[in-house]
């Protein structure tokens, strides 16, 4: 075995390194570049404001999530809290995960498999996109990546020091987010599936068993928490499951290509994108390893058959799905790759385009110019006039006043119109003041303030922000309403009395 590994690595070259260096540094500039361009989006307020809850709090707050990412942020935020510097471990995260990829790839596949995946990964819109965001996600995948590395380098060597990375791992994925239990149990059901083939005696279970009854005692305090999650989030639905089964079944493959930007060019871009790289996937699939096969598909059907579970949830199954798309361009003669490349990255940097200009994404509160929406009050407010935001605050996504007033630096009092609001309170709460700014969310009935406005004073301004276009909604009625539930997310009115 140590002969084979010699000859393994004797094949990369002082190039071979040089160039992972370029690729990880593009990676990390797409990464790292401008992380406070976009204000937080209503998860990210969630963590941030939870990360400056004092630590005993903080932990009876997190018994409906998994704690690592927001104890690890507690202390960070002791060190900074602009909205780049919180967003900066996730960054760091993803240049890591690309190098731990890098390693897992190749004591599987070839060279230029590893490089190609590698390469995919760099440049994957979705992981740029939740590298650059202050959630769990990336760390979730570096955690992941690192499970599957240090079981797979057990499974080959039985080493302790690789048995014990799988149980460090895997246990702090498991503590990072509930949708590690599917990649668990995928490496366990793997575990059972070579133990059969390989005809494992007594004592080769027991070796291989006992990591995984190590993991499941270190995760024991916390796993009725963790299963209260699971249960919530098995019954709610999400956004990726609005336009039932089938579709999803698309949108997991197509978001693991393309991003979550839905609508650059019409979809005319995007889907041969994931036509070509469904191609290349099932080329990859042919006579691989039992191992990548097993940390793929069982918990793709999981997150296809549990209505929460959106690709943000399951983004670690980028690295099997890249690697199988990697093996796909590799298998192939030079013609034929290149024709399917020129399908594949135009796609994905139009993607990756469409995110830095923050337009058409399948949840646009993601990327919501808060700050613009400050500073456009700001620039026109004027002494005895209030502001008015819309905001159910007995619902996590109703942090919206908060949002706002984390960016805005304006004198104008802020208060909070409910989320069931009706005419007679906005009299109410705006009672002695002339003119109101008033900020509506898409789906609390505009129509009906525009009417309110006419009848009882006069509209004197008027911006949409965030521009958004429900796609998977308007699929789901077919191709010619693909557009038909277009609007703007926010209204912004300024109303004179």
């Amino acid at each position: 075995m140590n002969k084979v590994r010699e000859n393994l690595f004797k094949r990369y070259t002082a190039k071979d390194y040089l160039l992972l260096a370029e690729i990880i540094l593009s990676g990390g500039i797409l990464r790292l570049i401008s992380l406070g361009k976009y204000s937080f989006w209503p998860d990210e307020l969630a963590s941030f404001q939870r990360a400056h809850l004092p630590l005993p709090a903080l932990i009876r707050e997190l018994k409906g999530n998994q704690p690592l990412y927001e104890t690890f942020m507690h202390f960070w935020v002791k060190l900074g809290s602009s909205d780049a510097f919180f967003r900066l471990p996730s960054a760091i995260f993803g240049i890591l995960a690309l190098y731990f990829l890098f390693l897992l790839s190749r004591e599987i596949f070839s060279k230029k498999v590893s490089f190609t995946a590698v390469i995919l990964f760099a440049f994957s819109p979705l992981h740029v996109l939740f590298s650059r965001i202050g959630r769990v996600y990336s760390l979730l995948t570096l955690l992941v990546i690192l499970s599957l590395y240090f079981f797979y380098k057990w499974s080959r060597e039985n080493n302790f020091s690789y048995g014990a990375g799988f149980i460090l791992f895997t246990t702090l994925s498991l503590y990072a987010h509930f949708s590690a239990y599917l990649i668990f149990l995928a490496e366990f059901l793997w575990l059972i599936y070579r133990g059969i083939k390989e005809k494992f005696y007594l004592k080769d279970w027991l070796k291989n068993l006992w990591l995984f009854l190590a993991i499941f005692i270190l995760v024991l305090p916390w796993l009725y928490y963790s299963a209260q999650a699971v249960a919530r989030f098995s019954s709610a639905p999400y956004y990726s499951s609005q336009a039932g089964k089938l579709l999803k079944l698309f949108f997991l493959p197509y978001s693991f290509l393309a991003g979550l930007t839905l609508n650059p060019f019409h979809l005319y871009v995007t889907i041969p994108v994931t036509i070509a790289g469904l191609y290349l996937f099932l080329l990859g699939l042919k006579n691989t390893k039992s191992f990548i096969l097993f940390s793929f598909f069982l918990p793709f059907l999981g997150a296809w058959k549990i209505p929460a579970v959106s690709p943000k949830h399951v983004i670690y199954l980028l690295v099997p799905f890249y690697l199988f798309i990697a093996r796909g361009i590799c298998r192939k003669g030079i013609k034929l790759r290149i024709l399917v490349l020129a399908l594949l990255l135009p796609g994905i940097i139009l993607s990756l385009c469409n995110y830095f200009q923050g337009r058409d994404f399948v949840d646009a509160s993601m990327v919501t110019p808060w700050k613009k929406i400050a500073e456009t009050i700001q620039k026109q407010e004027k002494k005895g006039e209030i502001i008015l935001i819309e905001s159910d605050i007995k619902f996590p996504y109703g942090m919206r006043i908060d949002l706002f007033r984390r960016y805005y630096k304006g004198s104008l009092p802020v208060k909070v119109l409910d989320y069931s609001w009706s005419p007679r309170e906005i009299r109410e709460i705006s009672q002695g003041f002339e003119k109101v700014w008033v900020l509506l969310y898409d789906e609390s009935n505009p129509e009906k303030f525009r009417e309110f406005m006419v009848n009882n004073g006069s509209l004197l301004y008027f911006k949409g922000f965030q521009w958004e276009t429900h796609t998977l909604k308007g699929l789901k009625e077919g191709w010619s309403n693909r557009n038909k539930y277009a609007s703007f997310l926010y209204e912004l009115y300024l109303w004179k009395r």
